[in-house]
């Protein structure tokens, strides 16, 4: 079995379990945000920040960017708890949480795209992350996720059009 492959100019590794969690402790740590690839058979994991990352900085020009977002969580704030650090600020990717006074601040639900990072840091654990009642449970694979993209975008009857003009050979 390979232990590195060579893609897009750069060299890959393979990395073990342990390092992998420790990578992803370390992007935490860092306030990255954690996109695994959107599917239950998960190919990739982003580590992206609101100011590099297209899929973010796109988003954030959302008026509501958790609707974007296929979560399962939304941060919510625990007013009695919160001293107002403003740590929560300045790891929010998406701009869901504004200081109100010197000892407040407000989360913006539909700016939330449920990452937690505003979680992993509050030292009064004043945030915390709630399920949200509809659950959302991504496609079993890639191949399915861009699919129901497409059925979505395109509409039932053009997506099998298409995938009939693709299993024929002929150009979309």
């Amino acid at each position: 079995m390979a232990r590195s492959v060579k893609s897009w100019g750069m060299i890959l590794r393979y990395v073990t379990k342990d390092e992998c969690l420790a990578l992803l402790d370390k992007a935490e740590d860092k306030g990255l945000v954690l996109q695994p690839g959107n599917s239950q058979q998960a190919f990739c994991i982003c580590l992206c920040c609101g100011c590099c990352c297209g899929v973010l900085t796109s988003a954030k020009k959302f008026e509501k960017p958790a609707e974007l977002f296929a979560t399962n969580y939304y941060a919510v704030i625990d007013h009695d708890k919160c001293s107002g650090c403003g740590i929560c600020i300045k790891r929010c990717q998406m701009d869901a949480i504004k200081r109100i006074d010197k000892t407040r601040v407000e989360l913006n639900a539909d700016r939330c795209i449920g990452c937690g990072l505003c979680v992993t840091k509050c030292s009064k654990e004043a945030v915390l992350l709630k399920r949200k009642k509809k659950k959302t449970k991504p496609p079993m694979n890639i191949e399915l996720l861009y699919l129901s993209i497409l059925k979505r975008r395109a509409g039932k009857k053009k997506m099998i059009v298409n995938l009939l003009k693709l299993m024929l050979g002929k150009p979309l």
